[in-house]
């Protein structure tokens, strides 16, 4: 009988499961390593795109430009925003509209529609960068 972590005999069971503890701590140890390797895979594959889709999108910024873009996202958000600002038709004004009462109801702020400072950091569409 299993008793508070002993058996009858007074050995300490590690599993209640299998006789062969050793088999499960191998096989928890091989689910967190493949995890891990996934984890870092994924990680890589989306640093690449990141990269290249900024390259893309600002070609005639040079690597030290795109890759201080790439890990900070504040700003980031400053230059999506600026970039925004003045181009006001560059995207649909209903979209924006969307966004900025999105954000103003998940974050208990305000936010205009004029100024993308005010709701850029918290949309979806920004994340990417972050």
């Amino acid at each position: 009988m299993f008793v508070n972590g002993f058996s009858d005999n007074g050995q300490i069971q590690i599993s209640r499961f299998t006789k062969r503890p050793n088999q499960d701590i191998a096989k928890a140890l091989l689910c967190v390593g493949v995890g891990c390797a996934i984890n870092a895979f994924d990680y890589y594959t989306n640093d690449v795109d990141t990269r290249d889709y900024l390259k893309f999108a600002f070609p005639e910024y040079d690597d030290e430009i795109v890759s201080e873009l790439q890990n900070n996202h504040a700003a980031t958000c400053r230059m999506i925003a600026t970039i925004i600002n003045n181009n006001p038709n560059l995207l649909n004004k209903n979209d924006m509209k969307n966004v900025a009462i999105y954000v103003a109801e998940k974050t208990d702020s305000e936010t205009h529609l004029e100024d993308a400072n005010t709701w850029i950091g918290y949309s979806e569409g920004v994340k990417i960068f972050g």
